[in-house]
């Protein structure tokens, strides 16, 4: 996954909405890794509708849930 590294022009048009969802998906990830729940996680890194678990998936393949606990993902 590509994020904005320090002294990159930050993306522009299109790309910047994406930019955006992937920075926040980044920081819930490591709010969860730091001991915060998903929801709690998810509130603080910006997310306050029902589209997180879609983008999330687009981003990494896995659903919040499944990546916070993968051995779910074995049970399918």
């Amino acid at each position: 996954m590509a994020t904005h590294q320090p002294g990159n022009p930050a993306p522009t048009n299109v790309q910047a909405k994406r930019y955006l969802t992937l920075r926040r998906l980044d920081r819930m990830k490591q709010l969860v890794h730091a001991g915060q729940t998903l929801s709690d996680a998810a509130i603080e890194a910006g997310f306050f509708d029902q589209s997180l678990s879609r983008r999330f998936k687009k981003a990494f393949g896995l659903s919040p849930s499944r990546w916070c606990n993968p051995s779910k993902a074995l049970d399918h």
